[in-house]
């Protein structure tokens, strides 16, 4: 088999090309999600569990996430379930949350998905039952929630990416029902 060396010619063969005898390069694919990869090499993929939340009348925003880093936030899935039939309104909002409690690692109210590993993500975030302060600055998403006390998964295939400086806040619709969930984000340099 012949070998193809790379440029810095290390001893440890890390930058060299296998060549077989039939002129074939042996490669490596590596199959990962993009929060795989990231959660793998980098630790920065988040959960933000939100359980019990009862908002308080229609419309009320219950959670809160706000990019304050240089790196892009994605959102790529929300997982939620709740007593009543209603709907979610992911939206991109602007303004100061009011009434909310703010999400720390102490308290257990953001996970890293690397575990053993405490990185905390460059975000301002808050869960509540009446988030106020928060002007609508368009809706990304609207999903009916029709089975009650099933879990729902709201994958978003394209992510909501959120820039330094802007922010998403959750929107539950009907002015009661429980709901209980989760939303998952991942930090990338872009």
């Amino acid at each position: 088999m012949a070998v193809i060396q790379g440029r810095s010619n290390d001893s440890a063969g890390v930058n060299d090309l296998a060549i077989d005898k039939r002129g074939r390069a042996q490669v490596f694919a590596d199959n990962r999600s993009r929060e795989q990869s990231i959660n793998h090499t980098g630790a920065r993929v988040w959960t933000i569990p939100f359980e019990d939340r009862d908002p308080t009348d229609a419309d009320d925003y219950f959670l809160y996430l706000q990019n304050t880093g240089p790196n892009h936030i994605h959102v790529y899935e929300v997982t939620i379930e709740s007593t009543v039939a209603g709907s979610l309104e992911v939206h991109r909002v602007t303004g100061a949350p009011i009434n909310g409690t703010a999400v720390t690692v102490a308290a257990n109210t953001v996970v890293n998905q690397h575990l053993g590993n405490q990185n905390f993500p460059d975000a301002v975030m808050e869960v509540g039952v009446n988030i106020t302060g928060l002007t609508v600055a368009g809706v990304l998403r609207q999903e009916a929630i029709a089975t009650t006390d099933l879990t729902h998964l709201i994958r978003f295939d394209a992510h909501i990416v959120i820039p330094q400086g802007e922010a998403v806040a959750l929107l539950w619709d009907t002015g009661t029902g429980i709901l209980s969930g989760a939303i998952h984000f991942f930090e990338e340099e872009d």
